[in-house]
């Protein structure tokens, strides 16, 4: 999905970066992963073998059939479904329930959150504002010293305005509608004082 963004895009979310900067002294960073899974390997083995387990036995009931024709039947499906889900990554993120995508999006934004080292800012006044495009969820991560300045609602205003975005295959607008949204809210909570530096990118960053 990262190929809806020209370099156009890129350098307008970048002046968007910029430009919410220049009204606070928080930082603010843009991450997009295509997806926040390992390979999905153990995800597909899992749905393969849930559905390898239920739906022979299911068959063999309406149909009939002995013990061999039921571990034949299985043996075919696990294999059939681990095929297909190989293939069909967007099948399995169907599949997955939201639960685990919520958490594995979360863990995935917290662990971009430190590796940018937004936790080093002046103020400690770091925004992260992360899109996992496979499955279409956004986090917006804000540093200790937006506590108590914030009220939370303003960022989640923020992700639910980008998420309907992402779905609607409109990436580029989701993600400036809420540098946007983000940097008017750390203007109020944090305005710039001319002091804290610039010490991160203001480049759209994009993770594997």
């Amino acid at each position: 999905m990262t190929t809806q963004l020209t370099q156009t895009n890129l350098d307008a979310i970048e002046a968007a970066v910029t430009q919410c900067e220049s009204v606070s002294d928080g930082e603010l960073v843009t991450v997009i992963a295509e997806h926040s899974d390992d390979d999905g390997t153990q995800d597909d083995m899992l749905i393969a073998a849930l559905t390898a387990l239920c739906l022979p036995a299911l068959i063999v009931a309406l149909f009939g059939g002995g013990v061999a024709l039921i571990f034949s039947l299985q043996v075919l499906v696990f294999f059939g479904v681990y095929a297909l889900l190989q293939h069909m990554p967007a099948l399995r993120m169907r599949l997955l329930p939201e639960s685990v995508k919520q958490q594995r999006v979360r863990k995935h934004a917290i662990e971009q959150f430190f590796l940018r080292g937004l936790h080093n800012t002046d103020g400690r006044m770091g925004v992260l504002i992360f899109a996992s495009l496979a499955e279409q969820r956004v986090e917006i991560l804000a540093d200790v010293g937006f506590d108590g300045k914030v009220n939370p609602v303003a960022w989640q205003r923020a992700i639910n305005a980008m998420v309907a975005r992402v779905k609607r295959g409109e990436l580029h607008t989701g993600l400036i509608e809420a540098i946007v949204a983000c940097g008017d809210t750390m203007a109020k909570a944090a305005p710039a004082t001319g002091v804290a530096e610039n010490a991160l990118p203001n480049r759209l960053i994009v993770v594997k």
